[in-house]
Parts: structure tokens; C-alpha cells; sequence
């Protein structure tokens, strides 16, 4: 349970939302035949270790992270870039995107950027695929009707899904067995 005197400001869990991306994959894949992906801080690319894409790029800051996907990965049709996901651009679109914890844990992304990032990971996503997001219920909040106004104007079919508190002080494990229980 949250501690209301914690000044730990609460964060989306990142297992949390891909155990619901997995459990909804078999629909994605079923979907889209050879499903493509965007990630937008894309980390180590775990994912991949999941989702067989036909095609993946992924982009994030982290150089160590990009290198080791490049290494691990090189033997498929997969690219990963280095830079920043605002500014990101690639002439192939995708049947999904994906922007994980990135705006799930930045607090300081403010409406300009927010949006940018939303906008810029849409250009990037066929007419008839999908995105995918998780973002903090504050950040949500400070910008619910440009987020909103977003989703409704960009996709057919908005689903919105509100999970739990968790913070920096949660267990991992104990989080992996109570998102199986669940």
C-alpha cells in the first residue's frame, strides 16, 4: 500500500504495462500478420525477446543500450538509432507503436513536448495501426484534454487503462507475482 507521507512521487510500473501489452500481443499479432514496431525509448529493446516483428526500430538516448541491441540483434530486420525521440525520423511507418515509461516517469515533459512526442510517434505508425503509451496520472491530468483531443482525433478506437500506484520503493519481485496472481 502507498504511503500518503511519502514525498516519492508515484510512477507507472514499466513491468506493469508491458504484462498488459503482452497479454493483448496474441490480438496484435492476429491483427497485423507481420506485425512492425516503433518503440520510442526503446531501452535494451526487451522486447524483442517477446514479439518476433517483421520489422522493429527502435531509438533511445542511451548509447551503451543502442550498441548492445545493435550487437545482439544484428542478424535481423531490426534498426535502432541513437537520438532523441522528438526529433526522431524515418521514412517507414509501422503497424505499432510504443513509448513505454518514457512519459511514464518524465514529470518534466511539459504540453509542448508531450504532444510532440505523441505527434512525431503517430507520423511513424500506419493509417490503420496502433500506439501504445503509459504516461503518470499527474502528467495525464495536467494535460488530459490535449492528450484526449490526441487520441480521439488519431485513432478510431481509444482505450484507456488505469493501474495502481507504484514507486521506486516497490519490490520487484513481489510486483511479478502479484501481476501472475492477478
Amino acid at each position: 500500500m502507498q504511503d500518503i507521507k511519502s514525498k516519492i512521487k508515484p510512477i507507472p510500473s514499466k513491468l506493469y504495462a508491458y504484462q498488459i501489452f503482452y497479454e493483448d500481443l496474441e490480438k496484435f499479432k492476429n491483427f497485423y500478420s507481420n506485425i512492425s514496431v516503433t518503440e520510442f525509448g526503446c531501452g535494451g529493446s526487451k522486447i524483442l525477446d517477446f514479439i518476433d516483428p517483421s520489422f522493429y526500430q527502435g531509438i533511445d538516448l542511451n548509447e551503451e543500450k543502442i550498441l548492445k541491441s545493435k550487437n545482439k540483434y544484428s542478424n535481423f530486420n531490426y534498426n535502432f538509432h541513437l537520438g532523441d525521440m522528438l526529433n526522431f525520423r524515418s521514412n517507414t511507418k509501422t503497424d505499432l507503436g510504443l513509448c513505454f515509461q518514457t512519459l511514464g516517469i518524465n514529470l518534466s515533459f511539459d504540453k509542448d513536448n508531450l504532444l510532440k512526442c505523441l505527434y512525431n510517434l503517430n507520423d511513424h505508425i500506419k493509417k490503420d495501426g496502433s500506439i501504445l503509451f503509459n504516461i503518470s496520472n499527474e502528467l495525464y491530468h495536467k494535460n488530459k484534454k490535449n492528450i484526449d483531443e490526441f487520441c480521439t482525433n488519431n485513432y478510431e478506437f481509444n482505450d484507456y487503462f488505469f493501474y495502481g500506484i507504484f514507486n521506486k520503493r516497490y519490490n520487484h519481485l513481489l510486483t511479478r507475482i502479484l501481476v501472475r496472481i492477478e
